[in-house]
């Protein structure tokens, strides 16, 4: 397998500058994009835009994700990153424009999220590929464990501080924070001193490279044929669908199950759902973190399935006790609200390994690709998952769907934990 080349020196600085920079570029993205969704469904009132809405802002990053892994082994990657928030930013500050002077259509809005999304499928595949690439394989797994801590505080931040800003400014004046951001991001990018080293010998001029297509090709083959790749897409693809995807039914969970249940804090009572639901994105986030922070010390499991099995059991887990918590026999908010905490605590155990181990086996020639296939995997399942279960949460009690998910995701964790090909 051809090795990565680690810069001798400075790789903490490095992966700090890059570490530090996305934070910040995607926080400021992450609040713009909440108060750009948010804004389109209060403007229009209308389930069809909403739903129109979430697909312009993530379908599109799915299928750029595997042209944006091509792109990661056949160009520099620090410009892959900082170019998707230069056009992120230039398209923010057009919609402020429409906003300012009324023009802020729905099919306006609809291109500034179609390009966002594009963006992030050429910036996600760019970002992941070269981590290792800065940071020694020894120090992989802590790293994107802070790299998942960090991704955890931006849950928490940005839907509290888009809400805020909504309530006190304009959405032109909001839409500027992602300009902002974004030229933060770039600015600490390009203070990494040791870029990694090309992959492809740019100085021969007789090489020919292959086309996009066969490149692509190969990276499917590639995935296919790599009993870990392969086997971790495949956790992936089941594991959004039947794990996360109920998750995704939270809102219209409480606001079936619990809107006449009160929510008593030691400060103060939550009545309505849309507070509730604050509450639960306070506890996952908070969650989170700390199974992140858990994870930088402790490093997980040897085997870095083990660690995925745990964490896809206890989804599974929670959704059961989730699902449980409407019955008649508990009809329990806080039941609910404890077990969709614990989704929060475990979900680093499967990002952070799974992130480490195609870094540690995959050669660096192929990263971007399989990163980007990845993604592909990851972004399509979950709203592959939705078409399913919201439509089979009209027809039974929704209760019944989180419960029936997670007993079938359950063989399948134990799958992953005693059965895996992972090498070392």
């Amino acid at each position: 397998m051809k090795k990565l080349m680690l810069p001798k020196t400075g790789w903490r600085r490095n992966t700090s500058f890059l570490l530090s920079g996305q934070f910040i570029s995607i926080f400021g993205s992450s609040l713009v994009q909440y108060a750009i969704t948010w804004d389109l469904a209060i403007r229009t009132n209308s389930g069809i835009v909403a739903m129109l809405g979430f697909a312009f802002a993530n379908v599109p990053q799915a299928l750029m994700s595997i042209f944006g892994g091509w792109l990661a082994d056949r160009f520099p990657r620090r410009a892959l990153i900082n170019i998707p928030d230069m056009v992120t930013a230039m398209f923010s500050i057009g919609l402020a424009v429409g906003y300012a002077t009324n023009h802020a259509s729905v099919m306006l809005v609809y291109t500034v999220l179609f390009v966002r999304s594009l963006a992030a499928g050429v910036q996600s595949p760019a970002v992941d590929s070269y981590l290792p690439s800065l940071t020694p394989t020894s120090h992989l797994m802590r790293v994107n464990s802070i790299n998942g801590i960090l991704q955890s505080g931006i849950t928490i931040l940005a839907p509290v501080l888009s809400a805020a800003l909504i309530g006190t400014f304009r959405m032109q004046s909001i839409l500027i924070v992602d300009a902002i951001t974004a030229l933060v991001g770039i600015s600490l990018l390009l203070l990494i001193r040791e870029a990694p080293a090309p992959l492809i010998n740019a100085g021969d001029r007789k090489v020919q490279r292959p086309s996009i297509m066969s490149d692509i090709r190969e990276g499917l083959t590639y995935c296919r044929h790599h009993p870990i790749v392969g086997r971790t897409m495949v956790v992936f693809a089941i594991c959004f669908i039947l794990c996360v995807a109920p998750i995704g039914m939270n809102p219209i969970f409480v606001n079936r199950n619990f809107t006449n249940e009160s929510l008593n804090l030691a400060w103060m009572t939550l009545r309505t759902a849309t507070d509730k639901l604050a509450l639960l994105e306070l506890m996952y986030g908070v969650a989170a973190i700390a199974g992140g922070l858990i994870m930088t010390v402790w490093g997980g499991f040897h085997r870095r399935f083990t660690s995925m099995g745990v964490a896809m059991s206890g989804l599974a887990s929670a959704n059961i006790l989730m699902g449980f918590s409407a019955s008649s026999m508990v009809d329990s908010v806080w039941m609910f609200a404890l077990s969709y905490t614990v989704t929060g605590f475990v979900a680093p155990l499967l990002l952070a390994p799974a992130s480490t181990l195609i870094q540690e086996t995959v050669e660096a020639s192929m990263l971007g690709r399989v990163f980007g296939l990845l993604n592909a995997v990851r972004t399509l399942s979950l709203p592959l998952g939705l078409s399913i279960i919201g439509p089979l949460a009209d027809l039974i009690p929704i209760e019944w769907v989180y419960i029936g998910a997670g007993l079938l995701a359950l063989p399948v964790a134990l799958w992953i934990m005693f059965t895996s090909a992972e090498r070392g």
